[in-house]
């Protein structure tokens, strides 16, 4: 993929991405972007070169979340499967959103519904993929 497809992918996926954020009224400073946030943390998303630095690996779509000077990547994916790199980014900002509005609400069920309500206003799979997920921490 040159470089010019590469940053129209990436230009699709922000305008999905902006799409998908006002479905849920998320606030800008939880979508990606590369300037860091004044508490340290933010997120991007950016192409990387698969593994050696050479180009015939082929290259993927990485997000990443730095807090405080330090990256976690969150997912790496091919261009053919933005839809789980769309499905990490927004399993983490719902869970932001849920968890701030269920402050004073201790039960982590509260918290789960409230962010699988939201995820699932977005995509079903999602919802359902988070839902699943949260069912086995609860049995713990």
């Amino acid at each position: 993929m040159d470089e010019t497809a590469q940053q129209s992918l990436l230009n699709d996926l922000h305008r999905e991405i902006e799409r998908l954020a006002s479905v849920i009224d998320a606030p800008r400073h939880l979508l990606p972007r590369d300037q860091p946030e004044p508490n340290g943390t933010w997120i991007s998303l950016a192409w990387r070169e698969a593994n050696d630095g050479d180009d015939e690996d082929g290259w993927y779509l990485s997000l990443i979340r730095n807090e405080d000077g330090h990256d976690w990547e969150l997912s790496e994916v091919g261009a053919m499967e933005a839809d789980y790199l769309l499905y990490v980014l927004f399993d983490e900002i719902t869970g932001k959103l849920a968890k701030a509005a269920s402050v004073g609400s201790p039960p982590r069920e509260i918290w789960f519904a409230a962010q699988e309500n939201l995820l699932g206003r977005l995509n079903e799979e999602w919802r359902q993929r988070t839902a699943g997920r949260h069912s086995q921490m609860l049995k713990f």
